[in-house]
């Protein structure tokens, strides 16, 4: 249950830091990004600090909403001008673009998508550690279901008297 409410944690600031990053990008006209794109990227990265609230009280009502927004970050990719680029917390991305393999690691808040948003012509690459988050999340809400249903099955059990 603390790997749990770790990770809901975690969720929380990621969805805090992402916001912070868009609001600051907004900010500076150097690094405007289209308007409706930050209210989109904000969106997202509310999406994660609800979900990871919820996670955080032991609740696992949020965590679809997180499998979600964790799988929109596992793929990113640039082709022919086409991009899709999420990234929200912790990165360990490795990458092949049109020269060589690239390996990223960090901390990243990027919401990319569109038509002709990158100069990049062909980029491909995984996030890792949204990856194991989604297994992390699986195993976890699985052992809690399970739990549950035990905790469940004996209150219902005939109790024996003597």
């Amino acid at each position: 249950m603390r790997l749990l409410k770790f990770v809901g944690w975690y969720e929380i600031a990621a969805g805090v830091f992402g916001i912070a990053t868009t609001a600051w990008a907004t900010s500076h006209p150097a690094s405007i990004p289209p308007f409706g794109s930050a209210w989109i990227a904000c969106a997202f990265f509310a999406v994660l600090i609800v979900g990871g609230a919820r996670l955080s009280r032991g609740d696992v009502r949020g965590v679809r909403a997180l499998l979600a927004m964790n799988g929109a970050q596992v793929l990113f990719f640039s082709i022919g001008g086409v991009v899709w680029r999420f990234t929200d917390g912790l990165q360990l991305s490795i990458a092949v673009d049109n020269q060589s393999p690239q390996v990223f690691a960090g901390l990243a808040a990027t919401f990319l998508v569109g038509v002709r948003a990158s100069a990049e012509p062909f980029l491909i690459g995984v996030n890792i550690v949204p990856a194991l988050i989604i297994v992390i999340l699986l195993v976890l809400v699985r052992r809690v279901q399970r739990d549950r249903k035990i905790q469940g099955s004996a209150k219902a059990a005939p109790v024996e008297r003597r």
